[in-house]
């Protein structure tokens, strides 16, 4: 236990610091992620830092002459680290007080239902369980009052249906068939609807695709239609067809890999390409820019 928490430590130190050398000084840790599992990534150790008005990336142990930086504007934790935990096969490598007290306060204004990654807020409130991470300690650490989370979840466990969003009416319609389900068959037709969704030359699977949905799937297969020596690159990594489908949807989840694909699909149509493919990329657009300000924006007042 004391090697984890000298290990922690150190890693905190070295992330304070390296944004000191870089001039990001004014910038507060929030928390660094383990990236060790994580199919293809570069490095082991991500780090996230905020001021009021923005959010800072950052590889902590970065060559001195390479620095890998890159700054967004505010985001919410839900869309960030909650999606990293339960998308990305990242774990918590080390959290500042600073960090919980932000994620506590956000979770103190949004209501569950809107929390879209409820995977990864479950595996962060086992972190606080596991290293006693409480309102007290918290509050104790930062010196500011800080709603107890705990308490209130424990008290909305239940999702209500009524509000909910698409996907999780698709996941409501599948749980629906297990249970009410009388043989083998209706296991299978329930497991068909679930991967139909992401079979992406599937036109029209069991369960309907929500527009994001369906622009993952069409990303992708402009992708391998016009781009296959990207797209043979990017299975011969070990990914299948629905493995680049779920991963493209995740970015399409958040405001930031919006954006990025909204450009990724502005350089592609710069390009030779027919006629009926360019309106495909027109169409993806405009579901893209249909959800330019369906994120969650951080609670009005809230302060770091």
């Amino acid at each position: 236990m004391e090697a984890k928490q000298t290990e922690i430590e150190r890693l905190i130190y070295d992330s304070k610091e390296y944004l000191k050398r870089n001039h990001f000084g004014e910038y507060t840790l929030l928390y660094i992620l383990n990236k060790d599992r994580v199919k293809g990534s570069p490095y082991q150790y991500a780090a996230v830092a905020s001021t009021d008005e923005a959010r800072l990336f950052f590889n902590v142990y970065a060559k001195e002459d390479q620095p890998d930086i890159y700054r967004i504007g505010m985001c919410t934790t839900d869309d960030d680290l909650f999606y990293d935990l339960e998308f990305d096969d990242c774990t918590i490598a080390a959290m500042t007080m600073e960090g919980h007290y932000e994620t506590w306060e956000e979770l103190a204004d949004t209501p569950l239902e809107e929390i879209t990654y409820l995977g990864g807020l479950e595996t962060y409130l086992e972190y606080c369980r596991e290293n006693n991470i409480t309102k007290e300690s918290i509050q104790k650490a930062v010196g500011l009052e800080v709603c107890d989370i705990m308490e209130r979840l424990d008290k909305n466990k239940s999702i209500p249906l009524q509000g909910m969003d698409e996907e999780y009416q698709q996941l409501q319609k599948v749980v629906d068939t297990i249970l009410n389900g009388t043989d083998e068959r209706d296991l299978r037709l329930a497991q068909d609807m679930l991967n139909g969704i992401w079979s992406i030359d599937q036109k029209e699977p069991i369960l309907k695709r929500t527009d994001l949905q369906q622009a993952a799937c069409d990303i992708c297969i402009l992708v391998r239609d016009h781009m296959p020596e990207v797209w043979a690159e990017k299975l011969q990594s070990g990914n299948t067809e629905v493995d680049l489908a779920k991963e493209t949807y995740g970015r399409l989840a958040t405001l930031y890999g919006r954006k990025t694909e909204a450009q990724f699909l502005r350089n592609v149509e710069m390009g030779e390409l027919p006629e009926t493919t360019r309106k495909k990329i027109s169409e993806i657009l405009a579901v893209l820019k249909k959800y330019e300000n369906k994120d969650k924006k951080p609670p009005s007042g809230h302060s770091r």
